[in-house]
């Protein structure tokens, strides 16, 4: 993105901050630091106190306190520049971790986002399952932060959501069996303690329309092949699945012949 096309989306967004209520939200965050900033440094090394006792006279109090406050500000000027750096990390950290950043500010995210919001998993923030560790949403943040403000749209990040992060909401389903409204009956716990990933199975479930608690079944087989794991149907069906499969489904009307009594009776 060249200077000119950077210049007219910042003019856009000052015109209309509420296109783009998180980075107005951000840039509002960098100016009042900076502003912030330039008035310490003009009170720590431009604003010098008067040497009143040198001329004989008496300063009066205001300016007396506003030279105390001067000489204060220089004596502490690094503690205060790094606390106000620290304050603009903060605010940076904060505001970049939000859904309406995320979803807002970069517009190759802007499908992704769309898919997220009719899923089932809507109502969690998109940090919970993309950020790992502190460290690691810094690294992401700062990433996303300096392609948003050059204006360049990064490729959509597939990333592998951890099933650590899964787990930390639906921890319960490691203990016990889940029986679907479909019969399909799977204990989970089995399935975790033998190394298979969440997303394996539950792909659809942060981007895409597939139901919470519907998985690819389909992935079970490589395991359930009767050597690694019993596949015998009664493992991961509630009842007969023959007659599960067939429910539902219409299958037109059909003629048939009027029943004959040899048709269960041999005649003799």
């Amino acid at each position: 993105m060249d200077l000119s096309s950077l210049l007219e989306s910042l003019r856009q967004l000052v015109s209309n901050p509420s296109s783009n209520m998180a980075a107005a939200s951000l840039a509002l965050a960098v100016v009042v630091v900076f502003v912030l900033v330039i008035a310490v440094v003009i009170m720590i090394f431009i604003v010098r106190p008067k040497d009143s006792r040198a001329a004989g006279v008496d300063t009066p109090p205001a300016e007396r306190r506003a030279s105390a406050v001067a000489t204060l500000l220089r004596r502490r000027r690094a503690p205060i520049i790094a606390l106000l750096c620290f304050i603009a990390l903060v605010s940076t950290y904060v505001s970049s971790g939000t859904d309406s950043y995320c979803s807002g500010t970069c517009h190759s995210m802007q499908d992704a986002s769309s898919a997220w919001s009719a899923s089932p998993h809507a109502s969690s923030r998109c940090v919970s399952c993309h950020e790992t560790s502190v460290a690691d949403a810094a690294m992401t943040r700062t990433r996303h932060l300096v392609a948003s403000v050059a204006g360049r749209d990064t490729l959509v990040a597939r990333k592998r959501v951890s099933s650590l992060r899964c787990l930390g909401c639906h921890g319960a389903i490691r203990g016990g069996t889940t029986t679907s409204e479909r019969g399909i009956v799977v204990e989970h716990g089995y399935i975790i303690a033998a190394g298979m990933e969440c997303l394996e199975c539950h792909a659809s479930v942060g981007h895409g329309s597939g139901a919470a608690g519907r998985g690819v079944m389909g992935r079970c087989l490589t395991c359930h092949d009767g050597e690694r794991a019993l596949n015998a149907c009664f493992v991961c069906h509630e009842g007969d699945p023959s007659m599960a499969a067939a429910a539902g489904r219409d299958f037109g009307s059909v003629t048939l012949p009027p029943p004959r009594c040899d048709g269960c009776h041999a005649a003799p």
